[in-house]
This record gives C-alpha cells, structure tokens and sequence, in this order.
C-alpha cells in the first residue's frame, strides 16, 4: 500500500485542568488546523468552569476525571482513547498558530 492510500490518522489530545480562561482559545485554534482528524481534551479534575466551556464545543471528545491525576496521567488517558497513528499533546494554555 502507498501511503496515499493509507494516510496516517492524527489526533491532538489537550490535557487541561482549571483553564477556563485559556481552553475555548487553544481549541479554536486546533479545530482550524489542516490534517487534525481528532480532537480530545482530558479534563483533570477542573473546580472551575472549564467543564462549561467544553460543551460549545462540537465534534471535540472530552473525557473527565472525577479527580486530579495528575499531567503525565491525563496524556496517557488521551493517548489510550483514540486509535490513531499520530499523537500530539498541546496544553491548554497554547494558541497554535499556522
């Protein structure tokens, strides 16, 4: 198979705990990038209105924590959810810019 007929699959996982004030930003900017075929945000326990904000947001899988795991934890739960060739990790506090 060329890879024109087997194209790799990629995913953007986006752990975040409590930042309401940077998410719907950081995901704004990732659902305009070219190529992105999944978009998941791990939720690490958020006690502020992080939870909110990721509800406008269609077509991006959340997956919560009940309670705070912790950074490395949170990216192994994003990487466990998808299936695709390609992972990339972004914080929630970045602004991806073409």
């Amino acid at each position: 198979m060329t890879p024109a007929s087997n194209p790799s699959r990629v995913a953007v996982i986006v752990p975040v705990r409590n930042g309401a004030a940077t998410i719907e930003e950081c995901l704004l900017a990732l659902q305009q990038e070219p190529g992105v075929d999944e978009l998941i945000v791990v939720d690490d326990g958020s006690t502020d209105d992080t939870a909110a904000r990721l509800i406008r947001f269609e077509g991006v899988r959340v997956i919560r924590h009940g309670e705070p795991r912790g950074a490395p934890a949170t990216r192994n739960t994003g990487a466990q959810a998808t299936q695709a060739d390609i992972l990339a990790f972004v914080d929630a506090d970045v602004v991806v810019l073409e």
